[in-house]
Protein backbone atom coordinates (compact mmCIF):
# COMPACT_ATOMS: atom_id res chain seq x y z
CA UNK A 1 0.00 0.00 0.00
CA UNK A 2 1.27 3.47 -0.89
CA UNK A 3 0.11 7.00 -0.18
CA UNK A 4 0.58 8.24 -3.75
CA UNK A 5 -3.16 8.51 -4.35
CA UNK A 6 -3.65 10.95 -1.48
CA UNK A 7 -3.58 14.69 -1.73
CA UNK A 8 -0.06 16.12 -1.59
CA UNK A 9 -1.17 18.98 0.69
CA UNK A 10 -2.53 16.45 3.17
CA UNK A 11 0.79 14.60 3.29
CA UNK A 12 2.75 17.83 3.46
CA UNK A 13 1.05 18.54 6.78
CA UNK A 14 2.59 15.36 8.16
CA UNK A 15 -0.60 13.30 7.89
CA UNK A 16 -1.09 10.02 6.02
CA UNK A 17 -4.51 8.51 5.34
CA UNK A 18 -3.03 5.34 3.84
CA UNK A 19 -0.52 4.82 6.68
CA UNK A 20 1.83 2.87 4.42
CA UNK A 21 4.69 2.86 6.94
CA UNK A 22 2.38 1.67 9.72
CA UNK A 23 1.05 -1.17 7.58
CA UNK A 24 4.59 -2.16 6.68
CA UNK A 25 5.56 -2.24 10.36
CA UNK A 26 2.71 -4.57 11.34
CA UNK A 27 2.72 -6.65 8.17
CA UNK A 28 4.35 -9.65 9.88
CA UNK A 29 2.09 -9.66 12.91
CA UNK A 30 -0.58 -12.29 13.42
CA UNK A 31 -3.80 -11.14 11.72
CA UNK A 32 -6.04 -12.81 14.29
CA UNK A 33 -8.84 -15.34 13.94
CA UNK A 34 -10.52 -13.53 11.04
CA UNK A 35 -7.88 -11.84 8.84
CA UNK A 36 -10.55 -10.35 6.61
CA UNK A 37 -12.46 -8.63 9.42
CA UNK A 38 -12.47 -4.84 9.73
CA UNK A 39 -10.46 -4.98 12.95
CA UNK A 40 -8.38 -7.66 14.64
CA UNK A 41 -10.21 -10.42 16.50
CA UNK A 42 -8.43 -12.77 18.89
CA UNK A 43 -9.32 -15.90 20.82
CA UNK A 44 -11.17 -15.55 24.12
CA UNK A 45 -8.16 -16.01 26.36
CA UNK A 46 -10.05 -14.55 29.33
CA UNK A 47 -12.53 -17.42 29.69
CA UNK A 48 -10.97 -20.01 27.40
CA UNK A 49 -14.21 -20.45 25.43
CA UNK A 50 -13.68 -21.87 21.96
CA UNK A 51 -17.06 -20.49 20.89
CA UNK A 52 -16.22 -16.86 21.70
CA UNK A 53 -13.65 -14.26 20.70
CA UNK A 54 -12.47 -10.83 21.81
CA UNK A 55 -12.13 -7.45 20.13
CA UNK A 56 -9.82 -4.86 21.68
CA UNK A 57 -9.89 -1.67 19.64
CA UNK A 58 -8.04 1.62 20.14
CA UNK A 59 -8.64 4.95 18.38
CA UNK A 60 -9.09 8.60 19.18
CA UNK A 61 -10.41 12.01 18.18
CA UNK A 62 -7.19 12.82 16.32
CA UNK A 63 -6.47 16.48 15.56
CA UNK A 64 -10.10 17.41 16.14
CA UNK A 65 -9.12 18.03 19.76
CA UNK A 66 -6.75 20.80 18.61
CA UNK A 67 -9.64 22.51 16.84
CA UNK A 68 -11.78 22.14 19.99
CA UNK A 69 -9.01 23.91 21.89
CA UNK A 70 -8.93 26.73 19.32
CA UNK A 71 -12.73 27.10 19.38
CA UNK A 72 -12.75 27.12 23.18
CA UNK A 73 -10.13 29.87 23.21
CA UNK A 74 -12.28 31.80 20.71
CA UNK A 75 -15.23 31.81 23.11
CA UNK A 76 -17.02 28.52 22.47
CA UNK A 77 -18.54 27.09 25.70
CA UNK A 78 -16.60 24.54 27.73
CA UNK A 79 -19.11 21.91 26.61
CA UNK A 80 -17.28 21.82 23.26
CA UNK A 81 -14.92 19.34 24.95
CA UNK A 82 -17.75 16.86 25.47
CA UNK A 83 -18.02 16.35 21.73
CA UNK A 84 -14.36 15.31 21.62
CA UNK A 85 -15.09 12.53 24.10
CA UNK A 86 -17.91 11.29 21.87
CA UNK A 87 -15.63 11.43 18.81
CA UNK A 88 -12.99 9.34 20.55
CA UNK A 89 -15.49 6.78 21.85
CA UNK A 90 -17.58 6.41 18.69
CA UNK A 91 -14.49 5.90 16.54
CA UNK A 92 -14.04 2.69 18.52
CA UNK A 93 -17.63 1.55 19.04
CA UNK A 94 -18.63 1.74 15.39
CA UNK A 95 -15.47 -0.11 14.31
CA UNK A 96 -16.33 -2.85 16.79
CA UNK A 97 -19.86 -2.96 15.39
CA UNK A 98 -18.38 -3.47 11.91
CA UNK A 99 -17.21 -6.94 12.96
CA UNK A 100 -20.44 -7.80 14.78
CA UNK A 101 -19.40 -6.86 18.33
CA UNK A 102 -22.54 -5.11 19.59
CA UNK A 103 -21.75 -4.99 23.30
CA UNK A 104 -21.51 -4.98 26.19
CA UNK A 105 -18.48 -2.70 25.83
CA UNK A 106 -15.76 -1.98 28.37
CA UNK A 107 -14.26 1.46 27.83
CA UNK A 108 -10.96 2.95 28.94
CA UNK A 109 -9.75 6.42 27.96
CA UNK A 110 -6.27 7.94 27.71
CA UNK A 111 -5.89 11.72 27.85
CA UNK A 112 -2.58 13.47 27.37
CA UNK A 113 -2.64 17.21 27.93
CA UNK A 114 -0.46 20.26 28.23
CA UNK A 115 -1.56 21.45 31.69
CA UNK A 116 -0.24 24.96 31.02
CA UNK A 117 -2.83 25.41 28.28
CA UNK A 118 -5.65 22.96 29.01
CA UNK A 119 -7.18 23.40 32.49
CA UNK A 120 -8.94 20.88 34.69
CA UNK A 121 -12.30 22.25 33.56
CA UNK A 122 -11.69 20.81 30.10
CA UNK A 123 -10.74 17.41 31.56
CA UNK A 124 -13.94 17.41 33.61
CA UNK A 125 -16.01 18.13 30.50
CA UNK A 126 -14.30 15.34 28.56
CA UNK A 127 -14.87 12.81 31.35
CA UNK A 128 -18.50 13.91 31.63
CA UNK A 129 -18.83 13.57 27.86
CA UNK A 130 -17.63 9.97 27.99
CA UNK A 131 -20.12 9.12 30.73
CA UNK A 132 -22.98 10.87 28.92
CA UNK A 133 -22.46 8.80 25.76
CA UNK A 134 -22.16 5.59 27.79
CA UNK A 135 -25.36 6.41 29.67
CA UNK A 136 -27.22 7.21 26.45
CA UNK A 137 -26.21 3.93 24.82
CA UNK A 138 -26.92 1.89 27.96
CA UNK A 139 -30.40 3.40 28.18
CA UNK A 140 -31.00 2.14 24.65
CA UNK A 141 -29.95 -1.41 25.44
CA UNK A 142 -26.28 -1.11 24.40
CA UNK A 143 -24.33 -1.57 27.61
CA UNK A 144 -21.26 0.64 27.70
CA UNK A 145 -19.24 0.63 30.93
CA UNK A 146 -16.48 3.08 31.80
CA UNK A 147 -13.59 1.25 33.49
CA UNK A 148 -11.36 4.25 34.18
CA UNK A 149 -8.31 5.36 32.26
CA UNK A 150 -5.21 7.52 32.38
CA UNK A 151 -4.89 11.30 32.27
CA UNK A 152 -1.29 12.44 32.01
CA UNK A 153 0.25 15.92 32.06
CA UNK A 154 2.77 15.64 29.25
CA UNK A 155 3.37 19.26 28.30
CA UNK A 156 6.84 18.50 26.99
CA UNK A 157 5.33 16.14 24.39
CA UNK A 158 1.80 17.40 23.70
CA UNK A 159 1.16 20.97 22.62
CA UNK A 160 -2.57 21.02 23.54
CA UNK A 161 -4.45 17.76 24.20
CA UNK A 162 -4.89 14.24 22.81
CA UNK A 163 -8.02 12.19 23.62
CA UNK A 164 -7.89 8.46 22.87
CA UNK A 165 -9.99 5.46 23.87
CA UNK A 166 -9.76 1.68 24.03
CA UNK A 167 -12.84 -0.54 23.84
CA UNK A 168 -13.12 -4.25 24.61
CA UNK A 169 -16.02 -6.49 23.58
CA UNK A 170 -16.70 -10.24 23.61
CA UNK A 171 -18.84 -12.01 21.02
CA UNK A 172 -19.64 -15.43 19.64
CA UNK A 173 -17.43 -16.48 16.75
CA UNK A 174 -20.46 -17.47 14.68
CA UNK A 175 -21.70 -13.86 14.83
CA UNK A 176 -18.49 -12.29 13.51
CA UNK A 177 -18.93 -10.15 10.41
CA UNK A 178 -15.93 -11.11 8.27
CA UNK A 179 -15.31 -8.87 5.26
CA UNK A 180 -13.16 -11.66 3.87
CA UNK A 181 -16.38 -13.57 3.15
CA UNK A 182 -17.95 -10.78 1.11
CA UNK A 183 -18.92 -11.82 -2.42
CA UNK A 184 -20.26 -10.05 -5.51
CA UNK A 185 -23.95 -9.34 -5.03
CA UNK A 186 -23.69 -8.57 -1.32
CA UNK A 187 -25.32 -5.29 -0.34
CA UNK A 188 -23.64 -2.51 1.62
CA UNK A 189 -26.12 -0.19 3.30
CA UNK A 190 -25.07 3.36 4.10
CA UNK A 191 -26.74 5.63 6.68
CA UNK A 192 -26.80 9.41 6.56
CA UNK A 193 -24.53 11.16 9.05
CA UNK A 194 -26.37 14.49 8.83
CA UNK A 195 -29.53 15.79 10.44
CA UNK A 196 -30.74 14.79 13.89
CA UNK A 197 -31.18 11.18 14.94
CA UNK A 198 -33.75 10.29 17.61
CA UNK A 199 -31.02 9.67 20.17
CA UNK A 200 -29.26 13.00 19.54
CA UNK A 201 -29.91 16.25 21.38
CA UNK A 202 -28.92 18.51 18.48
CA UNK A 203 -28.54 18.49 14.72
CA UNK A 204 -25.38 16.88 13.35
CA UNK A 205 -23.38 18.25 10.43
CA UNK A 206 -22.09 14.76 9.58
CA UNK A 207 -18.40 15.72 9.62
CA UNK A 208 -17.11 12.77 11.66
CA UNK A 209 -13.49 12.69 12.78
CA UNK A 210 -11.49 11.60 9.72
CA UNK A 211 -9.63 14.13 7.59
CA UNK A 212 -9.96 16.92 10.16
CA UNK A 213 -6.37 18.09 9.62
CA UNK A 214 -7.20 19.22 6.11
CA UNK A 215 -10.66 20.44 7.07
CA UNK A 216 -9.49 22.85 9.74
CA UNK A 217 -6.53 24.23 7.82
CA UNK A 218 -8.30 24.58 4.46
CA UNK A 219 -11.43 26.07 6.02
CA UNK A 220 -10.16 28.38 8.73
CA UNK A 221 -7.83 31.38 8.59
CA UNK A 222 -8.61 34.61 10.40
CA UNK A 223 -5.09 34.95 11.80
CA UNK A 224 -5.19 31.70 13.77
CA UNK A 225 -1.71 30.76 12.56
CA UNK A 226 -0.14 33.61 14.50
CA UNK A 227 -2.63 33.52 17.35
CA UNK A 228 -2.50 29.79 18.17
CA UNK A 229 0.88 28.33 17.12
CA UNK A 230 0.37 25.56 19.70
CA UNK A 231 -2.34 23.99 17.50
CA UNK A 232 0.03 22.85 14.74
CA UNK A 233 3.55 21.52 14.26
CA UNK A 234 6.14 24.24 13.54
CA UNK A 235 7.82 21.95 10.99
CA UNK A 236 4.89 22.31 8.57
CA UNK A 237 5.12 24.87 5.76
CA UNK A 238 3.30 28.02 7.02
CA UNK A 239 1.52 28.29 3.67
CA UNK A 240 -0.40 25.13 4.60
CA UNK A 241 -1.46 26.34 8.05
CA UNK A 242 -4.89 27.94 8.52
CA UNK A 243 -5.01 29.08 4.93
CA UNK A 244 -8.82 29.18 4.61
CA UNK A 245 -11.22 32.15 4.44
CA UNK A 246 -13.34 31.60 7.56
CA UNK A 247 -13.37 32.16 11.30
CA UNK A 248 -14.86 29.54 13.61
CA UNK A 249 -17.73 31.91 14.45
CA UNK A 250 -18.78 32.57 10.84
CA UNK A 251 -22.33 31.50 9.99
CA UNK A 252 -22.63 28.53 7.64
CA UNK A 253 -25.10 29.55 4.89
CA UNK A 254 -28.30 27.56 4.76
CA UNK A 255 -27.82 25.97 8.19
CA UNK A 256 -28.07 26.80 11.88
CA UNK A 257 -24.35 26.02 12.30
CA UNK A 258 -21.35 28.26 12.56
CA UNK A 259 -18.35 27.00 10.60
CA UNK A 260 -16.62 25.95 13.82
CA UNK A 261 -19.69 24.16 15.23
CA UNK A 262 -20.18 22.26 11.96
CA UNK A 263 -16.61 20.95 11.89
CA UNK A 264 -16.74 20.12 15.61
CA UNK A 265 -20.09 18.32 15.33
CA UNK A 266 -19.64 15.02 17.25
CA UNK A 267 -19.15 11.82 15.31
CA UNK A 268 -22.47 9.99 15.11
CA UNK A 269 -22.80 6.41 16.31
CA UNK A 270 -25.19 4.12 14.46
CA UNK A 271 -25.42 1.51 17.23
CA UNK A 272 -28.91 2.59 18.40
CA UNK A 273 -30.05 2.05 14.80
CA UNK A 274 -28.28 -1.29 14.28
CA UNK A 275 -28.52 -3.17 17.56
CA UNK A 276 -32.35 -3.31 18.00
CA UNK A 277 -32.69 -5.12 14.67
CA UNK A 278 -30.73 -8.06 16.11
CA UNK A 279 -33.21 -8.63 18.94
CA UNK A 280 -36.61 -8.69 17.25
CA UNK A 281 -39.37 -6.15 16.79
CA UNK A 282 -40.75 -4.30 19.79
CA UNK A 283 -44.35 -5.21 18.89
CA UNK A 284 -43.61 -8.92 18.73
CA UNK A 285 -41.72 -8.91 22.03
CA UNK A 286 -44.55 -6.97 23.69
CA UNK A 287 -47.20 -9.31 22.24
CA UNK A 288 -45.48 -12.46 23.51
CA UNK A 289 -44.80 -10.96 26.92
CA UNK A 290 -48.38 -9.81 27.42
CA UNK A 291 -49.78 -13.16 26.31
CA UNK A 292 -47.47 -15.12 28.61
CA UNK A 293 -48.58 -12.95 31.54
CA UNK A 294 -52.14 -14.28 31.07
CA UNK A 295 -51.08 -17.90 31.58
CA UNK A 296 -51.95 -19.23 35.06
CA UNK A 297 -49.04 -19.58 37.45
CA UNK A 298 -50.59 -22.89 38.58
CA UNK A 299 -49.22 -24.44 35.37
CA UNK A 300 -45.66 -23.60 36.45
CA UNK A 301 -46.30 -24.86 39.98
CA UNK A 302 -47.78 -28.14 38.80
CA UNK A 303 -44.87 -28.72 36.42
CA UNK A 304 -42.39 -27.94 39.21
CA UNK A 305 -44.05 -30.52 41.45
CA UNK A 306 -43.74 -33.04 38.61
CA UNK A 307 -39.98 -32.38 38.52
CA UNK A 308 -39.62 -30.00 35.59
CA UNK A 309 -36.82 -27.44 35.60
CA UNK A 310 -37.26 -23.88 34.30
CA UNK A 311 -36.32 -24.74 30.71
CA UNK A 312 -38.66 -27.76 30.65
CA UNK A 313 -41.51 -25.61 31.96
CA UNK A 314 -40.87 -23.11 29.18
CA UNK A 315 -40.38 -25.69 26.40
CA UNK A 316 -43.07 -28.22 27.36
CA UNK A 317 -45.73 -26.00 28.95
CA UNK A 318 -45.43 -22.31 28.10
CA UNK A 319 -44.30 -22.53 24.47
CA UNK A 320 -47.10 -24.91 23.32
CA UNK A 321 -49.66 -22.59 24.92
CA UNK A 322 -48.22 -19.66 22.95
CA UNK A 323 -49.28 -20.97 19.55
CA UNK A 324 -51.77 -18.10 18.94
CA UNK A 325 -49.25 -15.24 19.39
CA UNK A 326 -46.50 -17.24 17.67
CA UNK A 327 -48.83 -17.76 14.72
CA UNK A 328 -49.47 -14.02 14.62
CA UNK A 329 -45.71 -13.44 14.56
CA UNK A 330 -45.29 -15.86 11.67
CA UNK A 331 -48.16 -14.38 9.66
CA UNK A 332 -47.04 -10.81 10.29
CA UNK A 333 -43.45 -11.70 9.47
CA UNK A 334 -44.45 -13.35 6.21
CA UNK A 335 -46.73 -10.51 5.17
CA UNK A 336 -44.07 -7.95 6.05
CA UNK A 337 -41.46 -9.72 3.91
CA UNK A 338 -43.89 -10.58 1.08
CA UNK A 339 -45.22 -7.02 0.83
CA UNK A 340 -41.85 -5.30 1.35
CA UNK A 341 -41.61 -2.24 -0.88
CA UNK A 342 -39.25 0.48 0.33
CA UNK A 343 -36.36 -1.83 1.25
CA UNK A 344 -36.19 -3.63 -2.12
CA UNK A 345 -36.72 -0.35 -3.96
CA UNK A 346 -33.67 1.11 -2.22
CA UNK A 347 -31.33 -1.88 -2.23
CA UNK A 348 -32.10 -3.86 -5.40
CA UNK A 349 -30.95 -2.82 -8.85
CA UNK A 350 -31.84 -6.00 -10.75
CA UNK A 351 -35.52 -6.10 -11.78
CA UNK A 352 -35.40 -9.91 -11.84
CA UNK A 353 -34.97 -9.86 -8.05
CA UNK A 354 -37.87 -7.49 -7.34
CA UNK A 355 -40.61 -8.87 -5.06
CA UNK A 356 -44.19 -8.64 -6.34
CA UNK A 357 -44.97 -5.53 -4.30
CA UNK A 358 -42.29 -3.64 -6.24
CA UNK A 359 -43.08 -5.33 -9.55
CA UNK A 360 -46.71 -4.17 -9.28
CA UNK A 361 -45.50 -0.61 -9.40
CA UNK A 362 -44.09 -1.30 -12.87
CA UNK A 363 -47.61 -1.87 -14.20
CA UNK A 364 -48.52 1.70 -13.38
CA UNK A 365 -48.10 4.28 -16.13
CA UNK A 366 -47.21 7.93 -15.71
CA UNK A 367 -50.85 8.87 -16.40
CA UNK A 368 -54.06 7.03 -15.53
CA UNK A 369 -54.81 6.22 -19.17
CA UNK A 370 -51.38 4.64 -19.54
CA UNK A 371 -52.06 1.98 -16.87
CA UNK A 372 -53.04 -1.52 -18.02
CA UNK A 373 -55.69 -2.08 -15.37
CA UNK A 374 -56.44 -5.63 -16.46
CA UNK A 375 -52.81 -6.64 -15.94
CA UNK A 376 -52.63 -4.63 -12.72
CA UNK A 377 -55.66 -6.45 -11.25
CA UNK A 378 -54.40 -9.87 -12.34
CA UNK A 379 -50.99 -9.21 -10.80
CA UNK A 380 -52.61 -7.87 -7.62
CA UNK A 381 -54.60 -11.09 -7.28
CA UNK A 382 -51.42 -13.14 -7.63
CA UNK A 383 -49.71 -10.96 -5.03
CA UNK A 384 -52.46 -11.36 -2.43
CA UNK A 385 -53.05 -15.10 -2.86
CA UNK A 386 -50.11 -16.32 -0.69
CA UNK A 387 -51.29 -14.17 2.23
CA UNK A 388 -54.80 -15.62 1.92
CA UNK A 389 -53.42 -19.17 1.85
CA UNK A 390 -51.22 -18.54 4.89
CA UNK A 391 -54.18 -17.13 6.82
CA UNK A 392 -56.41 -20.06 5.81
CA UNK A 393 -54.03 -22.64 7.28
CA UNK A 394 -53.21 -20.54 10.34
CA UNK A 395 -56.70 -19.35 11.27
CA UNK A 396 -57.40 -22.11 13.81
CA UNK A 397 -54.36 -20.97 15.80
CA UNK A 398 -55.14 -17.30 15.32
CA UNK A 399 -58.57 -17.64 16.92
CA UNK A 400 -57.48 -20.29 19.43
CA UNK A 401 -56.39 -19.42 22.93
CA UNK A 402 -55.79 -20.53 26.42
CA UNK A 403 -59.44 -21.66 26.71
CA UNK A 404 -58.87 -24.63 24.38
CA UNK A 405 -55.84 -25.99 26.25
CA UNK A 406 -56.26 -24.57 29.75
CA UNK A 407 -56.92 -26.16 33.09
CA UNK A 408 -59.77 -28.65 33.35
CA UNK A 409 -61.69 -29.98 36.29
Amino acid sequence: MTDQRHDARYQARGVSAGKAEVHAAIDRQDAGLFPGAFCKIVADELTGSDEHCLVLHADGAGTKSALAYLAWKEGFPASVWRGIAQDSLVMNLDDCACVGALGPYLVSNTIGRNARRVPGEAIAQIVAGYQAVCDLLTARGIRCIMTGGETADVGDLVRTIIVDSTVCARLERRRVVDAGRMTPGDIIVGFSSTGRARWEEAENSGIGSNGLTSARHELFGAGYRAKYPETFAPEVDPALIYCGPHAVGDALPGTAFTAGAAVLSPTRTYLPLIVPAFFGGAFHIFLLRQYMRTLPMELDEAATIDGCNRFQIYYRIILPLCKPPLTILVVNGFNGAWNAFMGPMIYLNDTKKYPLAVALNMFKGMFMNDTNWNLMMAASLMAVLPSIVIYYFAQHNLIGGIASVGLKG
